[in-house]
């Protein structure tokens, strides 16, 4: 997806409703930030680290990451309607 970072899945959440994912650097494997359920805003969300810096191609990987996990759920809940 990005040559820079990868997206690893860390399970569901602790209601079993939502999923979380690691954002990892491909090179080092050091933890860059999280995509995981925001409950207010009612969608799945980008968590940085704090002190991480992002360039414009590893922010675009996210939001189309977060754009499929979006449509995901939303196919999801069409299908057990």
């Amino acid at each position: 997806m990005n040559e820079f970072i990868e997206f690893e899945y860390m399970g569901t959440t602790a209601s079993g409703k939502t999923k979380a994912w690691m954002i990892k650097s491909r090179r080092t494997g050091t933890m860059l930030g999280e995509v995981k359920w925001f409950g207010r805003w009612r969608r799945y969300a980008f968590f940085p680290c704090q002190d991480t810096i992002w360039n414009p191609d590893c922010l675009v990987a996210v939001t189309d990451f977060i754009a499929e996990q979006m449509n995901a759920r939303h196919m999801l809940s069409l299908e057990t309607t």
